[in-house]
């Protein structure tokens, strides 16, 4: 292709992903940068298309200051579209700074000092920053959720980073004078912009697309309250733990915990204050037990907790521990006191599926229950009574 086309073909293409940019507002619009993003994406197709328009009217100096002007504004608007994105501080000022500062460069280069190389020098440093800024707000935040995408667009990005100095160091070596000049360095630049932006807008689609399944996998699998496992999730996490005893002969010991008196407290303090008590008692667990432990809330004030790896006389005491620091410490702001009843079983001593270990451990809960409240009480073996 020649030089105009090639021109044609990435202004279309840039317009074609401010479109795609734009449909996803309309499912990921609470997710920060998108804007950014797209008006980043948007001035890139103008660029191309003020030089495109230059090709048949080159005495318009205008449309070269303004195309270059929208190359380098559009890799700022990139940077902080990525770092509102990833959650980071975007640092707006000091990117205004720098594109203030490249109309008066830009400006000074079309209309008093025109220099070619001097221009493309500019443009590509202005880009190669913001693309290395960039690099480091993903390296930074990168998570296991995004993993996979982040790394493409890093990729993407440092591939377009060499391209764009090897653009430099060629200018110079081939004499080259004007955009348009018909040689490999202008054809193999549009080629690398062409291909490079793609593989750059790929790897964000993938990180926006990667970010909606996390979020409703969180919606399906943790309680909105207590940002506990749910029933659900809990319920599949403790079945791998039982199905690890049977190949590696671990035990696992289930804490079933309830509020005592809970209606009470709706009664006395208003149902918020009950969704406070709950909250405050998931921090403390969460605060208590182990990474490998499981947590769930199991239904209404009832908390099931899965201790991998843990004989029943260690599960009854981490019960009691349980118990004491919630008893100790009022829930906030009203200085709620609150304590809890416990039931304690082991898989497979009480059972060798989670519904009979679960039942055995409700039992024992009952027993906590109508003995005094305020207690954790260990399972009987099935042949006995609680």
């Amino acid at each position: 292709m020649d030089i105009p086309t090639l021109t044609l073909v990435v202004a279309i293409a840039s317009l074609l992903h401010a479109v795609v940019l734009l449909c996803c507002f309309s499912f990921a619009a609470r997710y920060q940068g998108l804007n950014y993003y797209l008006i980043s994406t948007i001035l890139s197709a103008c660029a191309f298309a003020c030089f495109l328009i230059r090709y048949f009217e080159p005495s318009l100096l205008i449309l070269r200051f303004l195309g270059n002007l929208f190359l380098c504004i559009s890799p700022l608007c990139y940077a902080i579209a990525m770092s509102r994105f990833v959650g980071l501080r975007d640092r707006r000022f000091s990117y205004i700074i720098l594109a203030i500062a490249s109309l008066f460069i830009q400006l000074y280069l079309v209309y008093f000092k025109s220099s070619f190389l001097c221009r493309n020098l500019h443009i590509i440093l202005i880009t190669n920053f913001a693309y290395t800024v960039v690099i480091c707000y993903l390296w930074k935040k990168r998570n296991v959720t995004l993993q996979i995408s982040t790394n493409f667009a890093i990729i993407a990005l440092f591939l377009n980073i060499v391209m764009l100095t090897l653009r430099v160091v060629a200018i110079p070596l081939t004499q080259t004078e004007s955009l348009f000049t018909s040689n490999l360095i202008n054809a193999s630049t549009f080629w690398v912009i062409l291909i490079g932006d793609y593989l750059r807008h790929a790897g964000f689609m993938m990180m926006v697309f990667q970010r909606l399944y996390s979020d409703l996998e969180k919606v399906a699998n943790l309680d909105y309250l207590t940002g506990l496992l749910n029933r659900r999730s809990a319920s599949i996490a403790i079945e791998k733990e039982i199905q690890s005893y049977e190949r590696d002969r671990l035990k696992c010991s289930l804490i079933l915990l309830d509020v005592d008196r809970f209606k009470s407290i709706n009664d006395n303090y208003g149902h918020y204050s009950g969704d406070l008590v709950l909250q405050h008692i998931a921090q403390i667990l969460q605060n208590i037990l182990k990474p490998q432990d499981i947590i769930g809330r199991w239904g209404g004030e009832e908390f099931l907790i899965a201790l991998p790896q843990t004989p029943l006389e260690n599960a009854y005491s981490v019960a009691e521990k349980i118990r004491l620091a919630i008893a100790q410490k009022p829930c906030e702001p009203h200085k709620i006191n609150v304590t809890i009843s416990s039931g304690v079983a082991t898989f497979p001593q009480h059972g060798k599926t989670l519904e009979k270990v679960v039942d055995t451990a409700d039992k024992a809960l009952y027993y906590a229950k109508t003995h005094g409240r305020n207690q954790v009480a260990i399972a009987s073996i099935p042949s006995q009574k609680c």
